[in-house]
């Protein structure tokens, strides 16, 4: 019995947490700039012309990680574009762009499975979706 609860100490010191590790369908969304931001995600549902859209208020400097397997419309959706509202209410839109037109981009975009472009000029900072920098003033 003494040697057991030893072991059994030996074992549960030798243990560490293991590291984070994102799944496919979770996406970290970093709020770099000076400026309260709104996400606002758009998703097509049953490949319909009608977009549901919900967003989330992110403060600045602070991040969100988003569980797509947690969102509501998760079995039937496909996720259009990524808009982000500024609190001087400057609006920047990232719409899904095609493998085919920028391919160097399509692996490292927010859903992992589209790249995102910028669809209108903001000259207010650079945002961070997925570890890639979006510079907002071109």
């Amino acid at each position: 019995m003494k040697y057991s609860l030893y072991f059994f100490l030996i074992f549960l010191g030798s243990c560490k947490p293991e590291p984070y590790k994102p799944t496919t369908n979770e996406f970290l969304y970093n709020n770099k700039t000076n400026y309260t931001v709104d996400l606002i995600r758009y998703i097509t549902i049953n490949g319909s012309a009608n977009s549901y859209s919900y967003g989330y208020k992110i403060n600045k400097g602070e991040s969100i990680r988003i569980n797509q397997q947690q969102e509501e419309f998760l079995l039937a959706s496909v996720l259009d574009s990524v808009e982000i509202i500024f609190d001087n209410t400057k609006k920047v839109v990232f719409r899904k762009n095609d493998e085919q037109s920028n391919p160097n981009l399509w692996d490292v975009s927010p859903v992992r499975t589209s790249s995102y472009t910028l669809q209108e000029n903001d000259e207010v900072a650079s945002y961070i979706i997925d570890n890639k920098i979006f510079d907002l003033a071109k």
